[in-house]
């Protein structure tokens, strides 16, 4: 059976038709198209498109497939060498082609594994998703990067493809658990980085934690706008780009450590990494203590207050990719929509915790 959530998204998903709410169609980069009841649109699809979905994406919305998908586990597990190797098998079984379509209807895990997928099987096929979560709406399926993890490192192993479509129906995302407030974590983080939008999400706050569609659908469109923007400067993640691991530093140690939801611990990671830029003199007080607030009203203050080892955590770093020797560049941020990059030594980094 289906919660109240799920079953809420799916009345919704039943009534709601394209056209009904404002449709954005964004093609920075490459094309994304934004709208309600956009997601009912896969079962018009056939034959030449390969599905990877999740457990639960499938368990959820399973009747709007078309065809019968290649389901693999949920979350991070879905990244795996293990499960790229079926895929390829399944693939080959049925006979798929250069000229067919890999499609991934699922949340960051599974845009990833599907991104990788269509990158390397038969040196690439054309490439399409379908985000179910806030957090690959806002943030995993845009942009071309995907990743496996390999021996506990996240993303050790991936390439850079852009997608041929995203398309992002908001109504999906309403069937999620408390996972939900991790998308707005990482919207929250490409305000933080570029103002553009900052104001207006603490004022709505409330609202997009209700998941109001309308507002819903302008907090992504903007997230997605933005995010874009900093790929079409740098496609390749070689430079600007490096901007949206604010908050990741720290919070890819913390989620190694404590196996807790990428969102929730990229949450973490901000408010740890403000704090260390207070320390260094970086940033006002004040600044620090509003996005101490924002994400504490998102991820929960109990969560804010857990603390990690630091010789466990600078184990971590130095094998992390962001890791280059003992260095690490970050952005520094100075206020909203201000930041600056600058590299530390990671022990200075592991300093604010403790």
């Amino acid at each position: 059976g289906l919660n109240v959530m799920e079953s809420t998204a799916k009345v919704i998903l039943s009534v709601v038709e394209e056209g009904d709410l404002p449709e954005y169609f964004i093609t920075t980069v490459h094309p994304v198209k934004i709208s309600a009841g956009s997601f009912k649109s896969l079962k018009d699809e056939s034959h030449g498109r390969f599905h990877i979905t999740s457990e639960n994406v499938f368990r959820i919305y399973g009747e709007f497939f078309h065809t019968s998908p290649m389901i693999v586990p949920d979350g991070e597990k879905a990244k795996d060498l293990e499960i790229a190797m079926r895929c390829y098998e399944k693939l080959v079984d049925e006979g798929f082609s250069k000229k067919d379509t890999i499609v991934g209807i699922g949340g960051g895990s599974v845009t990833d594994l599907a991104g990788f997928i269509a990158s390397t099987f038969k040196r690439g096929t054309k490439l399409e998703f379908y985000p179910t979560t806030l957090l690959s709406q806002v943030d995993a399926s845009i942009g071309g990067k995907n990743g496996l993890n390999f021996k506990g490192i996240k993303n050790m192993i991936g390439t850079v493809k852009m997608p041929d479509r995203v398309m992002i129906d908001p109504v999906v995302p309403i069937s999620m658990d408390e996972r939900f407030d991790e998308g707005l974590v990482e919207a929250f983080k490409i305000f933080v980085l570029f103002g553009d939008g900052y104001h207006e999400f603490k004022e709505k706050i409330d609202d997009l934690k209700k998941r109001k569609l309308k507002i819903l659908l302008d907090l992504i469109k903007k997230a997605v706008e933005l995010k874009l923007k900093v790929v079409e400067r740098d496609p390749n993640d070689e430079d600007t780009r490096h901007s949206l691991n604010f908050g990741h530093t720290l919070g890819h140690v913390f989620e190694a450590i404590k196996k807790l939801p990428h969102g929730i611990c990229v949450g973490w990671g901000m408010v740890k990494e403000m704090e260390f830029f207070r320390m260094k003199g970086f940033v006002s007080d004040e600044m620090v203590d509003d996005i101490e607030e924002m994400v504490g009203n998102l991820i929960g203050d109990d969560i804010l207050k857990m603390s990690i080892d630091v010789e466990e955590a600078f184990e971590y770093l130095r094998n992390d990719k962001k890791g280059s020797g003992d260095f690490v560049r970050m952005p520094v941020i100075h206020d909203v929509g201000r930041f600056e990059f600058k590299s530390f030594r990671l022990r200075e980094i592991l300093e604010v915790l403790g």
